[in-house]
């Protein structure tokens, strides 16, 4: 049904399945169990040019104004520097932050201080932040950067980059499923339910 919504650019339609989702489910299972790997299977469907951006672009920004809501509507997370610190960022050139902004909200609502930093981050300027939370994870959700044939690359360039630093990395997206960790400072997940699954273990 979301994806029929989709189609036919159904607010009503889209608004009324996730509203019955909810109630029944509770807002945690609508944002991992229905959007998460809805969110996954329009970016296979974009990238495959199923549909196009007009399609994506609509049904992303409903479920973007549910989670700003969802994420305003909790309380401040209150932590120490010396706590685990969640910085959710995107790499640079990376501008998809649909799935990071879910990771955001379940972080949240778990009692996590996660800090989202939304679109191309520099890798340096979690290298600054390193200095103000020494525990500092860092968690990003890729949809199109770096390419397949770039992830040696950027994941080499992520160990130089940190090198010196405590900085843990999660790296999630389809483009690191079957890829082999170059470091223990780096988990890396294919999926959303992956990734949520070893954040809210720590």
């Amino acid at each position: 049904m979301l994806k029929i919504s989709m189609l036919n650019f159904d607010e009503q339609l889209f608004r009324s399945v996730s509203k019955t989702y909810e109630d029944q489910c509770g807002l945690s299972d609508l944002m991992l169990k229905l959007y998460l790997p809805f969110m996954g299977e329009i970016g296979m469907l974009w990238l495959t040019s199923a549909i196009c951006p007009a399609h994506e672009h609509f049904v992303s920004n409903l479920i973007r104004q549910r989670l700003f809501r969802a994420v305003d509507e909790l309380p401040p997370v209150d932590a120490g520097y010396d706590d685990d610190v969640f910085a959710l960022f995107l790499p640079e050139r990376e501008i998809h932050d649909i799935s990071l902004m879910m990771v955001h909200f379940l972080l949240r609502k778990a009692g996590y201080r996660s800090l989202f930093l939304g679109q191309s981050v520099p890798l340096e300027d979690l290298v600054q932040m390193s200095t103000q939370f020494p525990a500092l994870k860092c968690v990003a959700y890729c949809t199109t950067f770096p390419a397949e044939n770039g992830v040696p690359d950027y994941l080499r360039r992520v160990l130089r980059e940190s090198s010196g630093t405590q900085l843990k990395f999660h790296l999630a997206g389809r483009v690191f499923a079957n890829v082999d960790t170059p470091d223990p400072s780096i988990q890396l997940h294919g999926n959303g339910q992956s990734l949520i699954g070893a954040l809210l273990s720590t």
